[in-house]
Parts: C-alpha cells; structure tokens; sequence
C-alpha cells in the first residue's frame, strides 16, 4: 500500500507540476481520486501533444501508427501519450537489417524476414524502450525490449504493414476482443477495427468516447489534415517461443486471408 501511496503521490505532484515535495498526501486521498487521474490522462488537451519530431511515441500501437502514418504527415497520439504513463517509447534507434547488432540490442531473435507474402519488402527496423512515465530516463525493466519492422509494397501506393515483435506482453491488448484462429497448432488472435485519424484540437462525440473507452476502435490525431477519417484497419498477434508477435494493417490494403498468409509465413521462417 505505500508502495502505491507513493507512486501517486509523484504522479500527483508531476501532473499538476508542483515542485513541493514536502506536501504530504495522505493514501485514502489519492485512492479516491487515482481513478479520476486515469480518466483524465485519456482525456486532457494536454495529452495530445505532437511527438513525430523525436518519434518518442509510447506503446507498441502509437509507435506503428507513427511508423505507418508519417510518410503523409506528422502524428501525435492521443489517449497513449502521457507522461505518467508507463509504456514502450521509440529509442530513435534506427537498424537496416536483422542483424547481430540488433539482436544484441534486444536479447532475443525475432523474425523479422526480408520480405513478406504480396510483394511487400522490408524497409526500416526501429527498436524501442519500455520506460518509467515519472521518470522518462530510467527504463523500469532493461530486458524489456520492442522491434518494429515496416513493409512495403512498392507497387501499391501507401501500403505498408508494421511487424511488431517483444520480449514481453504488456500493451499486447489494445482491444477487448479476438478472433482466434488455429493453424498447424498454432493460436493467431485477428482483430479487425474501426481507426479514426483526427485532426488537431477534434473533440470526441460521446459515441467515439464510448468505443475507446470499451477498447473496441482506436484514435490518433495527425497534424495537417483538416477532416475526420474513418478508417477499417486490422492486426493479428501470436506468441512464439516467449515472443510476442504482431502484424498490423493500418490502412487495410490487405484482406483477412493476405494478412493471416503473412503471420504464418513468418512463424514458419527458421
């Protein structure tokens, strides 16, 4: 309970930007309001700030849409981006291929292979750091690592599918619900999903709010468009051998049988 009691303690203090660390919190307090300190960081103006100029993108989710979407503009994620809030964030690190440097960085092999099923080919490798929202420098857990691969496919304009491949699950959820589909013993979890890009300074209807609040659609707000889209974007995920895997289709380029062709090519890549 201390443990606790402190954490929000410093959450407290840093969300409202009070430097007073004398100021005593007793825990019944702030376990009344920590609920409230979770609604808020979903909601706040202040989370939607625009982090595409240093790719500092926290989670496996917001790192792929940056991956996707900053060939047409830049990206600020929405309800993914606090400061208190613990999660992968971009190392700006970038690699060119799967290779021994990479492998060292991360601790473990992914599959990562050079091209995928449709002509797609791999373009660029970026690794990423699970760290502390109170304190951005320190990473929680070093052995906690993500890798992102971007695809594409040079005949098809804008089509790109993001490999995103960890040691670890956390942020492996980002809906509430999969469909599971066996092949050859193995358990894929496909989602397809409603994606909204909005412009900077949107508001949410109640609607909109009520989806991802229920984690049934995803939002990102892009600078430099000036209309709401709607977008059906669709993931797979896996586990292989303790590494956990997934392929997501932001733009929806691909069908359902494309995108589960390429999950089993890769889990079938020695």
């Amino acid at each position: 309970m201390r443990d606790n009691h402190d954490y929000f303690d410093r959450q407290l203090k840093d969300s409202i930007d009070i430097i007073a660390c004398t100021i005593d919190t007793p825990p019944s307090l702030l376990n009344n309001i920590k609920s409230e300190i979770y609604k808020k960081e979903r909601s706040e103006e202040r989370m939607k700030g625009t982090f595409a100029s240093n790719r500092r993108i926290r989670t496996a989710m917001a790192i792929t849409i940056c991956m996707v979407l900053l060939v047409g503009g830049a990206v600020g994620a929405k309800s993914l981006i606090n400061k208190n809030v613990k999660g992968f964030i971009s190392s700006d690190v970038s690699y060119s291929a799967a290779d021994e440097e990479l492998i060292k960085s991360l601790g473990f092999v992914p599959r990562m292979p050079e091209t995928l099923p449709g002509g797609f080919n791999r373009t660029k490798i970026e690794t990423a750091d699970y760290l502390d929202g109170t304190n951005q420098a320190r990473p929680i857990d070093p052995g906690q690592k993500l890798v992102n691969a971007l695809y594409q496919n040079p005949k098809i304009k804008d089509a790109a599918v993001v490999l995103s491949v960890s040691n670890t699950s956390k942020d492996s959820d980002m809906f509430s619900t999969y469909e599971d589909i066996m092949i050859n013993n193995v358990k894929y979890q496909y989602k397809s999903y409603e994606f909204y890009v909005l412009p900077s300074g949107y508001v949410m209807t109640e609607e909109e709010a009520q989806k991802e609040r229920n984690r049934e659609a995803y939002f990102a707000y892009v600078s430099g468009i000036k209309e709401k889209e709607v977008r059906i974007a669709q993931c797979i995920k896996w586990v292989d051998k303790g590494v956990y895997y997934q392929l997501t289709d932001l733009k929806n380029n691909l069908s359902k049988d494309n995108i589960i062709e390429m999950a089993e090519y890769i889990s079938n890549q020695k």
